[in-house]
């Protein structure tokens, strides 16, 4: 899955924004590379595919730039 409205990105000034991640957040992450690892090794792809999908929604908490109609990110 992935969200694209055109554009550019200042990756600079993105790069600045102060990561708003909790702790647990962070141990999310950490859970979710393992679990990469793992599905990396065993070849399977459709725990990868959730996986990326799931840090796709985590890093939403960024709101860069988001898009007014963008609907919400469900649980993954």
């Amino acid at each position: 899955m992935a969200v694209d409205e055109g554009g550019q990105v200042d990756t600079v000034a993105f790069d600045r924004i102060p990561e708003p991640f909790t702790p647990r957040r962070h141990i999310e992450y950490a859970r979710l590379l393992d679990e990469l690892s793992r599905a990396l090794e065993e070849g399977d792809a459709v725990i990868v595919g959730a996986i990326a999908t799931r840090s796709a929604a985590l890093n939403q908490a960024l709101d860069f730039d988001p898009a007014p109609d963008h609907p919400r990110w469900g649980t993954v």
